[in-house]
């Protein structure tokens, strides 16, 4: 199993009255945590959650993607998050994850941790700046 948590969720940074998008984007942070069965693979501190969500919701909703990589427009280095595929199973990798993750998942067990873990950032933008972050930056 592989699993993607968020804790700590916090705003760096000004948020303007309404938020733009790039401060959802990327004022919105949290400490992120990615587990391949019981070994952390990745921790990272003020990750940009909301970025990340959008690209996963975007990712799991485009059927005929073999990969997903993460790039955040915060950072020179990428892919900070990678969901490969190799022969139908899909692995983590990260240019900083700290060790190897020999877990594989297939598409359909994927995408679930994957809208879990942005319903799970949704819930927490909205409880910390009023609105769901994720949906304000896909309108």
């Amino acid at each position: 199993m592989i699993t993607i948590a968020s804790s700590n969720y916090r705003v760096e940074g000004e948020l303007s009255d309404p938020p733009q998008r790039f401060e959802l984007l990327l004022h919105i942070v949290a400490d992120i945590c990615v587990r391949c069965g019981d070994t952390t693979v990745y921790e990272e501190e003020s990750f940009p959650v909301v970025e990340l969500a959008l690209s996963l919701e975007q990712w799991v909703l485009e059927s005929d993607r073999s990969s997903f990589e993460f790039f955040s427009m915060e950072s020179d280095d990428g892919p900070l998050l990678r969901f490969y595929n190799t022969n139908g199973a899909y692995s983590f990798s990260s240019v900083h994850q700290s060790r190897e993750c020999r877990v594989e998942l297939d598409r359909e067990a994927l995408n679930s941790t994957l809208l879990e873990y942005c319903s799970n950032v949704r819930r927490a933008s909205k409880e910390l700046i009023g609105i769901d972050a994720v949906e304000a930056v896909m309108t």
